[in-house]
């Protein structure tokens, strides 16, 4: 019975030895995942974040040009009966103008900022497809390897703990048998009887 708890006591220190050595690795991989998802996370929050504001400055965008048109038609239309008013128009069209301007450039730069954070995405994306294929392609050999370790060790430790088990039985069994055979009258009575009759015919045979 000690036996056989030492075989499946050392089968299991296999299995468990193989085990502990794949989940470290495993376990290192997974981080790394992890902590590229969260950037990944990030980086799609703040793109969403800045489609919106370049969303808002395009609108911005839109209102300063239909400004500009109406200053530019209140100067038209006071040019004749109110010149000062008229050039108040045309300083209020230039100011227009000129925030315009600088909200092009911005939007002109959130745009190439998107563009950049778009690729950075995609590129991202693809680094972490890639680091789970791989993952997926050694968990499934390091399966394989650990599995035929963990039987190949299992085999020995069971060969080697078997051939000792086995023995031991028969030799119990051998002895149980030849107990038996001592302690049987019955056996005795035949073996006495067969001992007399081999005796009595070599004394006739003198």
């Amino acid at each position: 019975m000690r036996t056989v708890k030492n075989i499946f006591i050392s089968l299991g220190s296999v299995i468990d030895s193989a085990a502990s050595a794949f989940t470290n690795h495993e376990a290192l991989v997974n981080e790394k995942i992890k902590s590229m998802e969260k950037s990944l996370i990030q980086a799609r929050l703040n793109y969403t974040r800045l489609a919106r504001e370049i969303k808002r400055i395009e609108n911005d965008l839109k209102n300063k040009h239909d400004d500009i048109q109406l200053w530019t038609d209140r100067a038209r239309n006071s040019k004749d009966s109110n010149l000062e008013i008229a050039k108040e128009c045309l300083k209020r069209k230039i100011s227009t103008e000129q925030m315009s301007s600088t909200l092009k450039g911005q939007h002109e730069h959130l745009l190439s900022l998107q563009k950049r954070l778009f690729n950075d995405i995609s590129e991202g994306e693809s680094r972490l497809n890639y680091v789970k294929g791989k993952q997926r392609a050694c968990l499934a050999r390091q399966y394989e390897s650990e599995t035929r370790s963990a039987l190949k060790s299992s085999d020995e430790v069971l060969d080697s703990d078997l051939d000792q088990l086995f023995f031991s039985w028969e030799e119990q069994s051998s002895l149980t048998a030849d107990t038996l055979n001592l302690n049987d009258p019955i056996a005795e009575h035949f073996s006495e009887s067969e001992m007399n009759q081999l005796l009595e015919s070599e004394l006739r045979n003198l």
